[in-house]
């Protein structure tokens, strides 16, 4: 907002505001999950499981306890009697996440899932969750809104000398002189920015015919 400013004018600025959440860190976590899991479609010993696909997690997250709880989704496939077949299986999970705060965003990824029969009928499965999760404050978020430029400089001196401040940036200068950051540089080629505050700037006006 303070950095406004027009060349050759005075300027008039209009400030807005905003709030917006911004994100503070991202955490990362690798959980290990397992548990008895529910399928489609009735499993007996007759069934040879080939391979779990297309995992997915489904989960919610909860601030007052810091547990994420959900399910974790698979389609199974196996045969029987020679012939293929396939079912949904679901599993829940919980797991605890440390070090978060407020209403983080939360995405998470099943890398590897396996399941098996532990008794003629009964499955259980395995699964690792990949979880990142972004802490988010909210912020306010100055802006221009509207920039106008003022009344105008009708002329500028034969030559405008300032005396900067420490840490002053080509753009700060060039605000305080109401000049391009254009005419800095070309009058000053050697001034190397931010300034140290011993230096002196000197503009000099361009000469018209």
């Amino acid at each position: 907002m303070t950095d406004a400013f027009c060349c050759g004018a005075e300027t008039i600025a209009e400030e807005g505001r905003e709030y917006t959440p911004v994100c503070e860190d991202i955490k990362e976590y690798t959980e290990r999950v397992s548990g008895a899991c529910a399928t489609g479609v009735k499993i007996d010993y007759g069934c040879s499981f080939k391979v779990a696909a297309s995992p997915k997690a489904e989960c919610t997250y909860s601030p007052d306890t810091g547990l994420l709880e959900g399910a974790v989704k698979a389609v199974l496939v196996f045969t029987r009697d020679g012939e293929f077949h396939s079912t949904d299986v679901t599993f829940p999970f919980s797991v605890k996440l440390n070090g978060l705060y407020g209403d983080p965003r939360i995405d998470v990824a099943v890398i590897g899932i396996s399941v098996r029969q532990r008794s003629e009928g009964e499955c259980e499965a395995e699964a690792t969750l990949k979880i990142a999760a972004a802490n988010y404050l909210v912020r306010e978020c100055l802006y221009i809104s509207e920039l106008e430029a003022g009344e105008a400089i009708d002329s500028y001196p034969a030559v405008t000398v300032l005396a900067p401040e420490k840490g002053d940036t080509l753009w700060s200068v060039a605000k305080k002189l109401k000049r391009s950051p254009q005419d800095i540089t070309a009058s000053c080629p050697s001034l190397a920015f931010p300034l140290s505050g011993d230096e002196k700037v000197v503009i000099y006006r361009p000469k018209t015919v």
